[in-house]
């Protein structure tokens, strides 16, 4: 699905859900009661929230598709108007949701945890 701006939401919609949340990992942003940041490419969820103990698993596989998510995510953290093919966004993965680094494409891997993703994705965590 191609998304065009006229859908996203504004930076303004997105600090107004993240003021709600509160994150006390750095780097963070709330969004709907849950904290996520986005791993490097590199690295998995482990590495990005500082510990395996620190990754909510459940809303990295289960609310990691919702399209608040993945907008706030790319315009909070630089990569707004970079993505903009979305598959299944809003819709349940049974994997976890990721983005495919240099083809600006997100999409559900039902063969990959918050734990164990190959280089070149990147996992809202």
């Amino acid at each position: 699905m191609i998304i065009s701006d006229a859908n996203r939401m504004s930076r303004l919609d997105c600090e107004e859900l993240i003021a709600a949340t509160h994150c006390s990992m750095p780097d963070a942003i709330g969004i709907h009661g849950h904290c996520y940041v986005l791993s490097d490419g590199i690295h998995t969820c482990s590495d990005a929230c500082g510990g395996a103990g620190r990754v909510d698993v459940h809303a990295t596989i289960h609310t990691s598709t919702s399209s608040s998510v993945v907008w706030c995510l790319e315009r909070l953290m630089g990569l707004e108007n970079s993505h903009d093919i979305f598959d299944q966004i809003d819709t349940p993965c049974q994997g976890t949701h990721l983005l495919i680094e240099g083809l600006e494409r997100w999409h559900c891997y039902p063969q990959f945890t918050p734990f164990n993703f190959p280089p070149g994705f990147r996992a809202p965590c």
